[in-house]
């Protein structure tokens, strides 16, 4: 390139020859392109679809997803406008708003003069009460229900409603597999006998014998209508540590076992409680009171 200039610049005339020169010299080599090639290989491939690519590109993944969900959000105003009115109908006086009316439940009479309602649920919940944070509280910790897990986690929704306790709770013992296994097998009149005791004893260590008397009543009564247990027929030693595990439960959980041969029902809506009946328990007060005790009332009846 520099002889072609100093060519250029010397002799005008002999340029040409010079080109030519040059380009025969470097013919066949990587320099050498024809034109006409070049030209058509440029149409083919103008013809031709572009190489897409086949890698994954998160981003744009990401922006064509936020793009249909801009899209499906933007026509959701348009699935829900209103359906048109239809022309008959007179826009110029008021709107009557139809209102169903809530029909109360009939009471049904069953047995022994009882009215119980077709509505009603198995368990009953003594009404909120301001000196008890839920429903489920009443009587704690003796006569509680269970403790609230959702209160426990902050986002109890039912609040005072609610109708398990939201007081704390030591760790309730529980019967391990072949305690519950023994209790099955166990004939109602030795189950009763050894639960009757235990009764006893948290009535009186809880402060709550005597208004938990009546409740105390029913069991003997039961356990004379079924009878003594027959000797010889029970393992006096799993009994024995039966009756240890049984005394460290609260007095509710003393009654769920008696619920076992007893109609929850019948035993927590109509003869656990009578008409009338409070149980006034020594508890602790909300915070703020300094540890003093009270008595709180627990009426009608309760859940476990």
């Amino acid at each position: 390139m520099r002889k072609l200039i100093i060519v250029r610049c010397i002799r005008p005339d002999r340029v040409l020859p010079a080109v030519q020169v040059f380009v025969a010299a470097r013919r066949f080599t990587f320099i050498d392109v024809d034109d006409v090639e070049v030209e058509a290989t440029g149409l083919r491939k103008s013809e031709s679809m572009p190489v897409l690519s086949t890698t994954f590109d998160p981003d744009i993944e990401a922006h064509v997803s936020e793009t249909q969900q801009r899209e499906y959000v933007n026509s959701l105003p348009n699935q829900a406008a209103p359906a048109p009115r239809p022309a008959n109908r007179a826009t110029d006086g008021p709107e009557v708003v139809e209102e169903q009316a809530e029909m109360p439940a009939e009471p049904v009479v069953v047995q022994n003069g009882e009215v119980e309602c077709e509505q009603a649920t198995e368990e009953f919940f003594p009404p909120p009460s301001l000196d008890w944070p839920s429903c489920g509280s009443v009587g704690h910790p003796e006569l509680c229900c269970r403790p609230c897990v959702h209160y426990g986690a902050g986002r109890c929704a039912e609040g005072n409603s609610c109708g398990y306790c939201h007081m704390p709770h030591h760790v309730q013992p529980k019967l391990d597999k072949l305690q519950r296994t023994f209790v099955q097998e166990l004939p109602p009149a030795a189950l009763l006998a050894t639960i009757l005791p235990c009764l006893h004893a948290r009535a009186q260590a809880s402060g709550i014998a005597e208004p938990a008397s009546s409740i105390l009543r029913l069991v003997e009564a039961k356990l004379a209508e079924l009878g003594a247990p027959e000797p010889g027929r029970v393992n006096l030693k799993k009994l024995k540590n039966l009756a240890k595990a049984l005394s460290k439960m609260s007095f509710s959980n003393l009654l769920k076992r008696f619920d076992v041969f007893t109609s929850p029902r019948k035993l927590r809506m109509s003869t656990v409680f009578e008409p009338g009946i409070s149980l006034h328990v020594p508890v602790p007060v909300k915070e703020g009171c300094h540890g003093s005790t009270r008595g709180y009332p627990v009426s009608g009846a309760f859940r476990t």
